[in-house]
């Protein structure tokens, strides 16, 4: 298995073969069916990889809080992913961040 760094890509070295990668985090729950699971933020807790992301719905139906509706008319909810240290999904679910006043 080849493996390159940060910084060998940054610089624009490529692999002399390819590269074997697995989609880790996909589109499985109402939340995420528009447009997917996009911008992630992966901290590691506890040998467990803790990730944010938003995620894209087609509509509020059977999500439970009101998400962001953007001007694409599609809704957007912050996203939360729990995967064990071989990157396995454990847990996936949503949460809204309310502001005071």
């Amino acid at each position: 298995m080849q493996l390159l760094t940060i910084e060998e890509l940054l610089s624009g070295r490529k692999p002399s073969e390819p590269i074997n990668t697995r989609i880790i985090v996909y589109p499985s729950e109402t939340w995420e069916l528009a447009l997917g699971c996009e911008d992630p933020r992966v901290i590691v807790d506890n040998n467990m990889y803790v990730m944010l992301y938003t995620g894209v719905a087609f509509s509020e139906k059977n999500i439970g809080i009101k998400p962001n509706i953007g001007i694409s008319k599609l809704y957007s909810l912050q996203a939360i992913a729990f995967l064990d240290k071989d990157m396995n999904v454990l847990r996936k679910d949503y949460f809204k961040i309310a502001g005071y006043g």
